[in-house]
């Protein structure tokens, strides 16, 4: 008797886990597609001067990791104007004794490219970052009151230098 019930619902389980999974990819695939239409669109719209702002904290420089995915993607390579490129590199980690005597001075110079940013008439940021959440959130939030921001991370496992990269969309401006 409970081997009957356990067939059904061996059976049962694989006819709502197909259109289940079906369902699921398909609508995956849709958001992804629409997601990289809106950044095209986003990237590509005219009458913005871009700018691309590799900033690595406490770790090697993402600099040829950076310019090697603004080349070789198609969507950033065929950008009107073309992408002027910044860089900041903190060399030393965040301490745990003075973090926030680090902090401000990693944020001065962050204020400082801003305002140099600012001066060549750069509307749109290609914002790469690799460091601690919490200074990439207040680097977030100091260049989203001025700029319009896609940020970009990368996967860890990534392999694929042309992919290497992903965007996260635009960030909210306050």
């Amino acid at each position: 008797m409970t081997d009957h019930f356990s067939t059904i619902a061996d059976t049962l389980g694989i006819v709502l886990a197909v259109p289940t999974l079906y369902a699921a990819v398909k609508y995956l695939t849709k958001e992804r597609r629409r997601e990289k239409q809106l950044i095209r669109t986003i990237t590509n719209s005219n009458g913005y001067t871009n700018a691309a702002l590799a900033i690595s904290i406490g770790g090697p420089s993402i600099r040829v990791d950076v310019e090697t995915f603004l080349r070789n993607n198609p969507d950033l390579k065929s950008v009107t104007g073309g992408i002027k490129f910044h860089e900041f590199h903190y060399v030393h980690s965040i301490s745990e004794e003075k973090p926030a005597l680090q902090i401000e001075e990693i944020m001065i110079q962050i204020r400082m490219i801003e305002n140099h940013l600012k001066e060549q008439g750069v509307q749109r940021v290609h914002l790469f970052y690799a460091g601690p959440t919490i200074v990439a959130t207040m680097i977030g939030a100091e260049l989203a009151n001025r700029f319009h921001i896609l940020c970009y991370q990368r996967p860890r496992a990534s392999a694929d230098i042309k992919e290497n990269y992903v965007c996260w969309g635009l960030m909210q401006q306050n």
